[in-house]
């Protein structure tokens, strides 16, 4: 998370839904994903370093999950320097094996899809190990480079198969937002519209065959709250 808008932006309509239409966002998640019963939006930890005024904090790398086993690995799977893979909100709702984690990323506008890999070589070389086994573990077959133009698309997955790999359940929901309208920005206004560059994002994918994984991975519209 950047500096967020005032009142535009990804961050700053996921803020507001989290602080004044929480129910209301619970139920379409819910209506949306049976899986999300009973799930519970995590409040961020607290950090010893202030944040700038503009700024909010965000869920860094795995630190949601206790395992040290699973911590651990995970410091060897992804860099533990730089710029950390943050989340935009966690949820989390009671499973058979303990607990199922909800891992949300939000977008309000079509740039929000596009980002590219800034990593150093050392990072970046672990990057693409992580990323070798997450088509594996995928099963896709997309020809295209992950490092760019949909980078943080790729590295949310890279996470996802992590954790499947090591027996966490776990899920993706990338919410759109419908409704923006900020004038230098490209703004959806229905799932529709959403819908041409989305099908970019998974072409340069490729199509996940691993039903697991592909079962797992939630686009939700969501209509801005005014």
């Amino acid at each position: 998370m950047s500096q967020i808008g005032y009142g535009y932006g990804s961050e700053w309509h996921l803020l507001r839904y989290l602080g004044y239409h929480r129910d209301a966002l619970s139920e379409q998640l819910r209506e949306a994903i049976p899986q999300f019963d009973g799930a519970k939006f995590l409040d961020l930890p607290f950090r010893s370093k202030p944040q700038r005024l503009n700024r909010e904090s965000e869920f860094q790398g795995l630190e949601f999950i206790q395992s040290p086993s699973v911590l651990a690995a995970w410091k060897s799977f992804w860099p533990t320097s730089g710029n950390a893979m943050c989340w935009d909100a966690i949820a989390v709702a009671p499973s058979p094996k303990g607990q199922r984690f909800f891992l949300f990323e939000a977008k309000a506008h079509e740039d929000e899809l596009r980002s590219t890999c800034g990593a150093c070589p050392e990072s970046r070389a672990v990057i693409d190990n992580a990323f070798s086994f997450t088509r594996t573990k995928a099963g896709t077959k997309g020809a295209g480079d992950w490092g760019a133009p949909y980078y943080q698309y790729c590295n949310r997955l890279a996470a996802l198969c992590f954790l499947r790999e090591h027996g966490i359940d776990a899920h993706l929901v990338f919410l759109y937002f419908t409704g923006e309208n900020y004038e230098t920005w490209k703004c959806p206004r229905t799932a529709d519209e959403w819908t041409p560059s989305l099908a970019a994002v998974d072409s340069h994918v490729g199509a996940i065959t691993n039903p697991d994984i592909a079962a797992r991975i939630h686009k939700i519209y969501v209509p801005i709250q005014t």
